[in-house]
């Protein structure tokens, strides 16, 4: 029986920030398992238990997003450099898109958004094509760089900027004008590679996801648990 791991990365756990971040992508991802009729399960671990090992036996890493500047989890990057190597899935949310970026290579910046906002996605992508032009939800001090080596797969809506854009001032969900972070979400490998690779050095795809998809997009963890079962 495969698993996912639902990471909880706020400074202290467990928390009540455990009831905004962690619990209903664990309900989402459990919501997709009775859905897809897959055998998985899932279970939440703080990331302090990660720092020095690979879990073994994971399909799928999913790191919460946290607290509004509760960062302290990005002063670790360094310690998962075994990411890289992980054969499953990683999905970082948030702060988890954050940590992911720096263990590849990226930045972070400072960079405000909180409440509703509209993103462009890339139709292909398995994953965000769903969302394309949806209103998501942000709540968020600080935004990833895009890695090297790393797609663009969401980027602001209503922007007029386009997948290549850089910062520009975007369209709220009410309509009002208000500062966008560039990258919404970036994708580091794909899914279709990974079929075409042997057991043996399959990477599944690697997601960070600057919005939180938990709040009102059970369809994004339906698809993640349904191209898992197709690469397990």
């Amino acid at each position: 029986m495969k698993k996912i791991m639902v990471v909880a990365t706020s400074t202290e756990h467990p928390s009540l920030h455990d009831y905004e971040f962690v619990r209903p992508v664990k309900r989402r991802i459990e919501k997709a398992i009775e859905k897809e009729h897959v055998n998985m399960t899932v279970n939440v671990e703080h990331y302090t238990s990660l720092t020095a090992r690979e879990p073994e036996g994971y399909a799928a890493l999913v790191f919460c997003g946290s607290a509004l500047g509760d960062n302290g989890v990005l002063d670790h990057a360094g310690d998962f450099g075994w990411l890289r190597d992980f054969h499953g899935a990683v999905v970082g949310i948030c702060v988890g898109a954050s940590l992911l970026s720096k263990v590849y290579g990226g930045d972070v910046r400072e960079c405000t958004e909180i409440g509703p906002y509209v993103v462009e996605t890339d139709p292909r992508d398995p994953l965000l094509g769903p969302l394309n032009g949806k209103t998501v939800y942000e709540i968020h001090l600080l935004a990833p760089s895009l890695p090297s080596g790393a797609e663009k797969v969401a980027w602001p809506g209503q922007t007029g900027t386009g997948k290549n854009g850089t910062e520009e001032e975007g369209t709220g969900a009410g309509g009002e004008m208000r500062r966008r972070c560039d990258v919404q979400a970036f994708r580091i490998g794909s899914w279709e590679k990974a079929l075409e690779t042997d057991d043996s050095g399959r990477v599944l795809p690697r997601y960070g996801v600057l919005f939180h998809p938990e709040v009102r997009y059970q369809v994004f963890f339906n698809s993640l648990v349904e191209m898992l079962a197709a690469h397990f």
